[in-house]
């Protein structure tokens, strides 16, 4: 079969100019950052026709904002001697997280504990918790005393909560509704001063889950005991 002759060459002129057509349109598009087509340009721009207005051109649909990375740092000044100003976003990773005191600090079994809010209302809103070590292994396993869900109206405030126990081993901390809107005072590294009565080390975990250790890291929290 011949395509040069007279029955195939009209349709052999028309896949040339659609195949130039084609080129042209790509060269032009290329500049913009696609790399493959359509595929590239549906994800750069999305197209939808507006309703109601027959006729009427298609409009452009601006892509959502990407939304704030958990982990990303903040500064909240803090009241009273706080140990740092730093405050993360833990997201939906963890929602509670305690720390050790060391036996040799527990003198009494009245425990007094207050932590510090990075925001008012919901955002900075969470239980003080406390867990025991029933099984003698090191770690967190059994809740031993809970406050109500604490609020303050203005970030850098502090709560109180102050329970009685006989246990020796105990970790105290804190657990929030979990949700990416939620803040927390945290900084990384040993807790600050000569001689801290809580371990590096915390412990955390979500909506229940087991345990993990993680740091060192500390937060705006001071524990003290009485008779």
């Amino acid at each position: 079969m011949n395509p040069f002759n007279r029955e195939h060459r009209g349709n052999l002129l028309i896949c040339l100019g659609s195949l130039l057509f084609l080129l042209v349109v790509y060269d032009s598009i290329r500049p913009l950052g696609f790399t493959t087509w359509p595929d590239c340009l549906w994800k750069k721009v999305r197209i939808v026709p507006q309703k109601g207005k027959p006729g009427a051109g298609l409009t452009p649909v601006s892509p959502q904002k990407t939304p704030v990375i958990p982990g990303a740092r903040i500064t909240v000044p803090c009241s009273g001697e706080a140990l740092t100003t730093s405050v993360v976003r833990p997201g939906v990773s963890y929602n509670l997280w305690v720390w050790a005191v060391k036996p040799e600090f527990k003198s009494g079994p009245m425990v007094n504990v207050q932590i510090a809010h990075p925001a008012g209302g919901k955002r900075g809103g969470f239980s003080i918790v406390a867990f025991a070590d029933a099984d003698d292994d090191g770690n967190p396993d059994r809740e031993i005393a809970r406050s109500d869900y604490l609020t303050v109206p203005e970030a850098g405030s502090w709560s109180r909560f102050t329970f009685k126990t006989d246990e020796q081993r105990i970790f105290v901390g804190c657990a929030w509704p979990l949700g990416d809107d939620i803040l927390v005072y945290r900084q990384n590294g040993p807790w600050p001063g000569e001689d801290s009565s809580l371990e590096h080390i915390f412990y955390f975990r979500k909506n229940k889950g087991i345990f993990h250790s993680a740091g060192p890291a500390f937060t705006n929290m001071r524990v003290s005991f009485s008779d």
